[in-house]
């Protein structure tokens, strides 16, 4: 099978089973918003912010090495991985119990009340259950299981669906909770044993050399965690003390048009990091990446022009009138979305050479950037503010990956790809100074005469035929050189 086609059967593997899972909470977005309040909202999304923080640094990331380690090695080496690895995280959780026991005790003890205090118990069986199913995602992935992958990624959504239906109407905030948590135990368990990954479980296979060969590449990719906490979600608490829960709940509500549109790349991401794994030592590789970096940018790019022409309606025709407010921040925060593309095609190649530090160097500059801007711009501008660090630390950050990827891989017409970002920018910008349909319409088609300026320069270069893209076909044509 070509890498093209190979490529294509993949992302529609991982599509299927990924999109219904991460698509459901912007589908059930406008259930949400209406049993929701804006505070409760916030609420959630905190829950949520702590979780995703929480679960690398408890773990040790070690999710991160079952996906990279047992693929194409033998049996019994693929069982002392998944093993070890288990073993590790069952004591890496009562250790985590006892630290969540002291720190309650201790905010207790000083009157100290917030939303990780109140909810701690809850976040950290979150933790613990989200932990366990994405652990036994990555390995279906890593042993090439990935009917398994897209039937559970099915059920998820079913069940989310389900769940949410039942509890939260009546339960609010612990019935989102509730019904995130069954939804996972279900997935969880039917993954184990769909895919006999019992047959992987073993005492007897626990190996130490085996376990820190995993954490040797796990444990540097912990800052690079922290950092995108920092960079997606460090405005949280300073939005929770300057503008309150309500104004989080109306920037979640804000970025969840922009994810929804980025879950289609992130969904490529996952087979484009099976294909650089597997690709990387071939001699064309370097042609194959840049024609793919370049497809993809375009997309994004034209993604980020429509979702910010229509974000007033978007918001009006889904979510509530408490919620109106968010499509004023769509725009900005879609801008970002160009830069995620960037960094999901650029990432793998990290994996690819076993190189996780430069993860950690382009996240920390990117957090120091985030971190002054939110606390210079959230008390002067409040949500905007948040927004327009958002976009600052993923354009740094996009910056030095590409700068980092120049010593693995060339990078192709580098040039064309700011013009990409700035005509980006200018739409954005020439939104936000013109309110009439007609000044927006043709700004719009400004834009569009800009980036088929790009394509016609990428085609030029990489020899590429845009049209040739047939995801949904199970493969992806590239015109050969």
């Amino acid at each position: 099978m070509g890498r093209a086609k190979q490529l294509g059967k993949n992302t529609l593997l991982v599509f299927i089973g990924s999109f219904g899972a991460k698509i459901i909470s912007f589908i059930m977005l406008p259930f949400y918003t209406r049993w929701l309040s804006v505070t409760d909202y916030g609420v959630v999304d905190m829950i949520s912010i702590y979780q995703s923080l929480l679960t690398d640094f408890l773990t040790a990331a070690i999710s991160t090495s079952i996906f990279i380690f047992p693929k194409g090695v033998a049996f019994h080496r693929q069982k002392e991985y998944f093993s070890s690895g288990l073993i590790f995280a069952f004591f890496a959780f009562i250790v985590a119990a006892l630290l969540f026991y002291i720190v309650r005790s201790s905010f207790n003890l000083f009157s100290v009340s917030n939303s990780f205090t109140d909810y701690t118990v809850w976040i950290y069986i979150m933790i613990f259950i989200t932990f366990i199913q994405t652990y036994l995602q990555q390995f279906c992935r890593s042993i090439d299981k990935m009917y398994v992958f897209t039937l559970i990624g099915i059920l998820l959504t079913l069940c989310t669906g389900i769940f949410s239906f039942i509890f939260i109407p009546k339960n609010g905030v612990y019935g989102y909770l509730i019904a995130m948590v069954l939804s996972n135990v279900v997935v969880a368990i039917t993954t184990f044993f769909i895919a006999k990954l019992y047959k992987y479980v073993s005492l007897k296979s626990f190996n130490k050399v085996s376990l820190k060969e995993m954490l040797k590449y796990s444990i540097p990719t912990i800052p690079n965690v922290l950092m995108w906490w920092v960079l997606g979600s460090l405005n949280r608490p300073i939005l929770e003390g300057t503008v309150g829960l309500s104004g989080i709940g109306i920037l979640a509500v804000a970025q969840r048009f922009p994810n929804a549109a980025s879950l289609v790349f992130s969904i490529f991401g996952n087979s484009w990091q099976i294909s650089v794994l597997e690709e990387y030592k071939m001699n064309d590789f370097p042609l194959f990446f840049n024609r793919v970096l370049a497809i993809f940018s375009i997309i994004t790019c034209l993604g980020v022009l429509i979702l910010s022409y229509i974000s007033d309606w978007l918001v009006t025709f889904i979510v509530g009138n408490n919620f109106l407010s968010s499509s004023t921040y769509i725009p900005c925060l879609s801008l970002a979305l160009f830069f995620l593309c960037m960094n999901t095609i650029i990432s793998p190649i990290f994996s690819a050479v076993r190189k996780s530090k430069y993860y950690l160097y382009s996240s920390i500059w990117s957090a120091v950037l985030t971190i002054g801007l939110n606390i210079l711009l959230i008390p002067l501008i409040g949500i905007m503010g948040a927004c327009i660090s958002i976009v600052c630390s993923h354009a740094l950050m996009t910056l030095l990956r590409v700068k980092y990827t120049l010593i693995f891989v060339p990078v192709y017409l580098k040039e064309q790809y700011l013009f990409l970002g700035l005509l980006a920018v200018a739409f954005i910008v020439a939104l936000s100074i013109g309110d009439s349909l007609m000044f927006r319409t043709m700004a719009l088609l400004v834009a569009f005469l800009g980036v088929a300026l790009v394509i016609r320069n990428f085609d030029k270069r990489l020899n590429i035929k845009f049209l040739a893209i047939k995801l949904f076909k199970n493969k992806i044509k590239f015109k050969q050189s």
